[in-house]
């Protein structure tokens, strides 16, 4: 035995480099959940639920069907069995969780559909913001910073008048739900068998899933654990399956856009529109589908928050390098945040405001990360990320009820619908259906068939 070890007893083994580089983008939650709390997050939840609840303006969520959700997803629940409507594609892909959620819908009474869908898609936003906050506890073990990242899924404030209470648009915040459960290592066996089957549902419900495919792939290789690997394998498999019928031609994505790849043109859109609508959100940006905002200054003070939350980050770090910002969180979420978009852009050609969701909320995720005050920090630690929340805040506040161009005036009133239709189908008998509109008359994604014998 030398001196040195005499003095200093038995020297830990050293950790390997994978090892290190697995708890590095990937750290295990630092304690578990402390079942105390859940009250406290319960009355949270119910808050965004009755905060999401009157946000949508003209007749309001509550008293109508929009667009995909009743000419697509209601309809074809109502007119199909269940699997010829669960296997049915639009767009060219399938949606399976939006079609699970109009399966349920339709076994009440065609009045309550509205009510049903609403609630249902107010409840699996609020789940997907508690996903988040659980699955954000590796890297954010402080409980205000994990709200901070789960909050947004909430206040979404880049495409209010098209994204909120609705169904068919749940797949954008499930995309970023997903980047969480990528990064989560699940303490509880509840953890473990619900990030595969929540990987699956997603990729089947959007194929952009694609995008999070090689952090899966990274992630089931450097921490070898079975629930990461089983994260993979149900994630590469479900966007297999998207893409094998897209190929086949069982999906066929219709006229929904054009092919473009243009990385100059990429770059000033992400430059000219994410970064805008990610901090001042959809109120104070151009038309849904524009390039440039309203006021070019806005172009400017999106950088703001970004390169300064990148210069507290800088001298944070040359301080105390172990503590405060979560450099690698901060690289993984800009790295999505740009790809995501950038593949929505070349897949599409241009894409309206609902396709900066996730994109935004992993923009926010990096200023977070950036901003991450180190462990017992003073309130003059936690002084630039209070700045960034009041920002999102007014912003939030700003754009909680946007009118759609479309949506706000041409939805009408379900419940009035429904009367309407009750009444044609009792005073002609030999009727078949009543056709309920979900958007604009003639619009392809305006028009439910609903059969008489449901309204009679």
């Amino acid at each position: 035995m030398t001196v040195d070890q005499r003095v200093s007893g038995p020297q830990e083994p050293p950790v390997r480099a994978p090892r290190r580089f697995a708890a590095t983008l990937f750290p295990e939650p630092a304690t578990a959940a402390d079942p105390r709390h859940w009250p406290v997050w319960l009355a949270v939840l119910l808050g965004g639920g009755l905060y999401l609840a009157w946000r949508t303006p003209g007749v309001g969520a509550w008293d109508t069907v929009w667009a995909e959700d009743g000419a697509n997803f209601l309809n074809d629940a109502a007119n199909r069995s269940v699997v010829d409507a669960i296997t049915n594609t639009l767009n060219g892909y399938f949606g399976v969780y939006n079609r699970l959620v109009a399966e349920v819908v339709t076994t009440f009474p065609v009045s309550w559909w509205a009510v049903v869908n609403t609630l249902l898609a107010v409840g699996s936003t609020l789940g997907l913001a508690a996903i988040v906050y659980q699955c954000s506890a590796g890297f954010l073990p402080h409980r205000a910073l994990r709200l901070f990242v789960a909050a947004p899924v909430v206040l979404q404030w880049v495409a209010n008048g098209e994204a909120v209470n609705n169904n068919a648009t749940l797949q954008f915040p499930m995309l970023y739900a997903l980047f969480w459960i990528l990064l989560a290592v699940p303490r509880g066996r509840f953890g473990r068998i619900g990030a595969p089957v929540a990987a699956g549902l997603i990729a089947l419900t959007t194929t952009l899933a694609v995008v999070f495919v090689p952090l899966a792939l990274v992630r089931a290789a450097v921490r070898r654990d079975r629930s990461g690997i089983a994260t993979a394998a149900t994630l590469v498999g479900a966007i297999a399956i998207q893409l094998v019928a897209l190929a086949s031609g069982k999906a066929d994505r219709g006229d929904i856009g054009g092919t473009r790849l243009d990385l100059t043109w990429i770059g000033k859109s992400v430059f000219e529109r994410l970064l805008p609508q990610s901090f001042f959100g959809e109120r104070w940006i151009a038309h849904p589908v524009a390039a440039v905002p309203n006021h070019p200054w806005l172009i400017a003070a999106a950088l703001v928050p970004l390169l300064a939350a990148g210069v507290v980050a800088l001298l944070r770090f040359r301080r105390s390098p172990a503590e405060g910002p979560s450099i690698p969180l901060a690289a993984l979420a800009l790295l999505h945040a740009v790809g995501l978009y950038s593949a929505e852009l070349i897949v599409l050609g241009r894409v309206p405001n609902r396709y900066l969701v996730a994109p935004s909320m992993l923009i926010v995720v990096a200023v977070v990360a950036l901003l991450k005050p180190r462990a017992g920090a003073r309130l003059a630690g936690w002084a630039p990320l209070a700045a960034v929340g009041a920002l999102l805040a007014v912003t939030s506040i700003a754009n909680y009820r946007v009118d759609h161009q479309t949506r706000t005036p041409l939805t009408p009133s379900w419940s009035a619908q429904v009367d309407a239709g009750r009444s044609g189908c009792r005073a002609d008998p030999s009727a078949f259906e009543a056709i309920l509109l979900s958007g604009p008359r003639g619009a392809p994604y305006g028009q439910v068939h609903i059969p008489c014998d449901r309204l009679r």
